[in-house]
């Protein structure tokens, strides 16, 4: 059975189109932003950073997982590109 672009939605349904925020490795009183969203040409998850800022991060953010973080910096390659 064939998987569909459908199916790909689902399996990323929790994680796509959220806000999440993560703090600097070395100073904790700056974070920034991490949006992610599908990417359309894998049909994958991205991620995309914002620069850092000092200050606390709003409350209604959640903090990403750094397990997280680090799937979603894979490289995803998903088909044929070439």
């Amino acid at each position: 059975m064939d998987r569909t672009p459908q199916d790909l939605k689902n399996w990323n349904k929790g994680i796509s189109n959220k806000e999440y925020f993560e703090y600097h490795p070395t100073d904790k009183n700056q974070f920034r932003t991490v949006y992610v969203k599908d990417n359309f040409f894998t049909g994958k998850p991205q991620m995309f950073r914002s620069n850092y800022v000092t200050g606390t991060p709003p409350e209604n953010i959640p903090h990403i997982h750094p397990l997280m973080a680090a799937k979603l910096n894979t490289l995803q390659v998903g088909g044929n590109l070439f």
